[in-house]
């Protein structure tokens, strides 16, 4: 891992923080961003054709935006000298960023379903407790922003408090990480339904989670984001079987149903 805080030769020069990044890498990498595109798309679509929020847990919801905005700040706090460089050498820059720009698709994937979420539910006294608690992180996403902004201004990359504040956003995100996929899957086995939530999303998300993994440990980024991949894989493998569970037992159940009523209706 190349150490942000050695300066380079020429100190305007932060070019030289970024690595060569093999083919393979930035092949995964534009598979990578592609995916993230296309995991959150459907769930998106889904919510505007249906505009139910039946089976799906908002605060699943929460927690992955939480997870995801969490990551995607501290990813870039990691590498601050490497996303000044983009200035100078955009095409490199880019290839050292591919788990920053898909963390952030992500943050956006998951934040407009729950805008949507908001928007479709029932108006009544769970939905005010979930527009203040919206409010509330919009309001902390916004404050954590300027703040890290601040200190990376007046303490520099390399000081202990812009450090700190890595550190607390990976715990963060390691924590939302690890109990994001937990709501769902205890809403989805109470309805023993698939519900408005989108199976497609977690067929390309869990082998989306594979790639990521490999991209956050092929280009050096902090054990903490790994691990925490590694997590998330596991409980959203868990929540993708319960969903096709329930689908193909949910489907056996109404084509026998509809065998029965053509049965008596003959008979």
């Amino acid at each position: 891992m190349i150490d942000v805080c050695n300066k380079c030769q020429i100190a305007t020069d932060f070019t030289c923080y970024l690595q060569d990044i093999d083919i393979t890498t930035v092949i995964f990498g534009i598979i990578q961003i592609l995916g993230a595109v296309i995991s959150v798309l459907p769930q998106i679509i889904k919510f505007q054709q249906a505009k139910t929020t039946f089976g799906v847990s908002v605060f699943m919801l929460a927690l992955a935006t939480i997870n995801n905005y969490s990551l995607t700040l501290s990813l870039i706090m990691n590498k601050f000298p490497q996303v000044i460089s983009c200035s100078q050498n955009f095409s490199l820059c880019m290839k050292n960023l591919f788990s920053q720009l898909v963390s952030l698709i992500l943050s956006v994937g998951f934040l407009t379903p729950y805008i949507q979420y908001l928007r479709f539910q029932d108006k009544n006294n769970s939905y005010k407790r979930n527009i203040v608690t919206f409010t509330i992180l919009i309001i902390l996403i916004i404050v954590s922003t300027i703040g890290i902004i601040l200190s990376g201004i007046y303490y520099s990359v390399c000081n202990q408090v812009f450090s700190s504040f890595i550190s607390v956003f990976s715990i963060i995100s390691a924590i939302a990480a690890c109990i994001q996929w937990l709501p769902q899957i205890v809403e989805t086995y109470k309805s023993k339904s698939v519900g408005n939530l989108s199976i497609t999303c977690q067929v390309i998300g869990v082998p989306g989670q594979l790639i990521t993994l490999f991209l956050l440990i092929s280009t050096n980024n902090g054990w903490i984001t790994w691990v925490t991949c590694i997590v998330l894989l596991i409980v959203q493998s868990i929540l993708l079987f319960l969903l096709l569970k329930y689908k193909y037992c949910n489907k056996r159940l109404v084509t026998r149903s509809q065998l029965v009523i053509c049965q008596v209706e003959v008979s």
